[in-house]
C-alpha cells in the first residue's frame, strides 16, 4: 500500500479488511475440500463466523470515522448467468496476492476467464496485448497508483467498465471517479455474494462489448 499522504487509520484499515478478505476466501476454499474431517469443518466453520463477525464491526467502525460506504449493489437476475459468463473476461488489479487469489478464485469459479496482475504496470502490459470486459481495479497500490492505473486505462479504452476495489471510498475519490458512468464501487472487506452481484451488473448480456483491437508493435 502506498501511505503517503494516509494516516495511520487508513493504512490499519486497509490492512485489516485485505486480511479479512483473504481469510474469509481461503476458509470457504478449505470447506469446499472432500478430505477434510469433521473437527477440521467444525473449525472452519467456527473461522468463518468469527470473520464475518469481524467484517461487520470493520464495517461499523469505518461508518463512525465517517467514511462513506457505496451501497450501490444490487441483486441481479442470474437465470442463465453461468452459459452467459464464459464470454466475459476480467481483469483483476491488486497488489495483495491473498486478495487476488480469493477474487481470482472467486469469479471462475461463477464462469468467469480471469487474469491477475500484481501492480499497475502489469495491469497495463496485459490491457493492451488482450480483451477485457471489465477491470476490478485496487486504489492503493505501491509502484503505480490506483488513479493513475484508471486514468490509463480509460486513456487506452474509454468504454471499459472498471470495478473500483478499496478499504476506504471518501466522499472525495467517489466524486473523482463517479463522474464516469462505466464506474463502479466494492468496499473492502466484501462478501462473495457482493462482489459476483456487481460483476453481474457490469458484465450482462445486453452490456457486452465489441472485441477491442489489439494493437501489435
Amino acid at each position: 500500500m502506498d501511505t503517503k499522504q494516509s494516516d495511520p487509520l487508513q493504512v490499519f484499515t486497509h490492512d485489516l479488511n485485505n486480511l479479512l478478505v483473504g481469510i474469509e476466501g481461503y476458509g470457504r476454499l478449505l470447506s469446499q475440500e472432500s478430505e477434510l474431517s469433521p473437527d477440521g469443518r467444525h473449525f472452519v466453520s467456527r473461522l468463518l463466523n468469527l470473520v464475518q463477525d469481524a467484517t461487520d464491526k470493520s464495517l461499523a467502525f469505518q461508518k463512525q470515522c465517517g467514511v462513506r460506504l457505496e451501497q450501490s449493489i444490487m441483486t441481479a437476475d442470474r437465470r442463465g448467468a453461468r452459459e452467459v459468463q464464459d464470454a466475459f473476461h476480467l481483469l483483476v488489479v491488486d497488489d495483495e496476492p491473498a486478495v487476488r487469489e480469493v477474487v481470482s478464485k472467486t469469479l471462475e469459479e461463477d464462469g468467469y476467464e480471469v487474469t491477475t496482475a500484481a501492480d499497475g504496470h502489469e495491469a497495463l502490459e496485459y490491457f493492451q496485448a488482450e480483451h477485457f470486459d471489465c477491470v476490478l481495479l485496487d486504489l492503493s497500490m505501491p509502484i503505480m497508483s490506483g488513479n493513475l492505473v484508471f486514468a490509463r486505462l480509460k486513456a487506452l479504452d474509454p468504454n471499459i467498465p472498471i470495478v473500483i476495489m478499496s478499504a476506504l471510498i471518501s466522499d472525495e475519490r467517489m466524486l473523482t471517479f463517479s463522474k464516469n458512468s462505466e464506474t463502479r464501487f466494492i468496499q473492502k472487506p466484501f462478501k462473495r455474494t457482493e462482489l459476483l452481484s456487481l460483476v453481474q451488473q457490469v458484465c450482462s448480456p445486453s452490456e457486452k462489448r465489441p472485441t477491442r483491437i489489439i494493437q501489435n508493435g
